[in-house]
């Protein structure tokens, strides 16, 4: 009776620790889902101008025969004129600025300063690796996007959450 006892003490345990730890880890991840409900949608949004990019890139470039680097910087102010729309209107929409164009110009100003870069880096490992075009583009706006979203959250979008 005793060993019955202790059992039914050491698990009576065991579920009030396992319902704790179940429960914290519970308001863990809403506090992260909260802090990050954003990155989705921001995400959505880079595939949305990435695609853009992507296409126009490889119209003007496969189809209608305008040299590789050309059509990446024309893809690229295409997209980022796609991009801004979405996070405008989509991402960050409980924090509108005031200012459409404010917003607009200083968005494109961080892109136009970070272009060289990115288009630096594509030029590099397209005409240098020979790595193809397309691929090239993808490794290079990877790594741009999450530099691009903090950058519009902090700078941008500044009542953002």
């Amino acid at each position: 009776m005793f060993l019955f006892a202790v059992f039914i003490q050491l698990r009576h345990n065991l579920l009030d620790f396992l319902l704790h730890e179940l429960l914290f880890y519970r308001k863990k991840m809403e506090q992260i889902i909260r802090k990050y409900k954003r990155y989705p949608v921001f995400i959505a949004g880079g595939v949305i101008g990435f695609v853009t990019n992507l296409l126009t890139s490889f119209i003007l470039t496969d189809i209608i025969h305008i040299w590789y680097f050309f059509s990446v910087i024309t893809g690229t102010l295409i997209s980022w004129t796609v991009f801004f729309l979405f996070n405008y209107f989509l991402t960050f929409r409980d924090s509108i600025p005031e200012n459409f164009w404010k917003a607009y110009v200083k968005n494109m100003l961080f892109y136009i300063g970070s272009a060289p870069i990115g288009l630096a880096l594509i030029y590099v490992l397209t005409s240098i690796f020979f790595i193809h075009y397309l691929l090239s583009l993808t490794m290079v706006v990877g790594v741009m996007s999450i530099i691009s979203f903090l950058f519009s959250k902090r700078y941008v979008f500044i009542n953002s959450k």
